[in-house]
């Protein structure tokens, strides 16, 4: 969220040195600096990623590992397969719907987002998909513009469909407040809030109907279906009941 701002160095230096402290790894830094990419673009990303040297090479990094390398030259066919996978599995169609958005218009930039961002960001190993998601809605919260609310939304719902609770979310948003704000905070979470309240509306219930009413819709179902007036039934009824012998 700081890495989003862009002017925020002193403050990102010392969360990223408290992050390493509590036993987040260099690769996991790195992981999600390189996602801010898709979201507030490379400038950002690299300014992170300048703070972020420092940071490590002050010697607040005490962990050996290297970060894993990064995959070898590829087919574009086989990034564009493996986004749609990880599509498929973080936001299935409210995803889809908003790369399909551009079709009539730019379908390049569709593909692109498809191609680049989850073929060859979100389906990195270096974070766990909920740890990315979550990251997601984070960035896209703290930059609080209009044009963030739709990816917003979907992040959201990407969030809950890998494995994130509503209270989770919640607490990731008002995390922001010290950084972005009351009023982008508050409507984050109004939008989170809609977002929940979306998936927690009940199916609407079938009207119910006494069963004389359903006799007379089956029977009207197969008056139809014999081309056969209500009227006439109606008269062929009173005449069935005229012919029956009184007792």
């Amino acid at each position: 969220m700081l890495a989003t701002a862009g002017n925020r160095t002193d403050a990102l230096r010392l969360h990223l040195a408290g992050a390493l402290a509590q036993g987040v790894s260099k690769a996991q830094i790195i992981e999600l600096l390189m996602q801010l990419s898709v979201y507030r673009g490379f400038p950002s990303a690299l300014n992170a990623f300048a703070v972020a040297s420092e940071v490590f090479a002050a010697g607040a990094d005490r962990q050996t590992q290297p970060p894993a390398l990064s995959r070898t030259t590829e087919h574009r066919a086989a990034r564009l397969a493996r986004g749609r996978a990880t599509l498929a599995t973080t936001s299935g169609a409210s995803g889809d719907a908003v790369v399909s958005s551009f079709n009539d218009l730019a379908p390049d930039l569709g593909r692109m987002i498809v191609e680049h961002s989850y073929g060859e960001v979100f389906c990195r190993d270096g974070v766990d998909m909920k740890t990315r998601e979550l990251s997601a809605c984070a960035a896209l919260a703290a930059v609080a513009t209009k044009t963030t609310e739709t990816p917003l939304r979907v992040h959201i719902n990407a969030a809950l469909n890998v494995g994130a609770r509503p209270q989770e979310i919640i607490e990731i948003l008002l995390n922001l407040v010290c950084y972005s704000g009351y009023p982008a905070v508050q409507r984050a979470v109004r939008i989170a809030g809609e977002e929940f309240a979306k998936r927690e509306r009940p199916a609407e219930p079938e009207a119910r109907q006494s069963p004389a009413s359903q006799y007379r819709l089956g029977d009207r179902c197969r008056i139809v279906g014999r081309s056969t007036s209500a009227a006439k039934v109606v008269r062929q009824n009173q005449t069935a009941n005229q012919r029956k012998p009184k007792r």
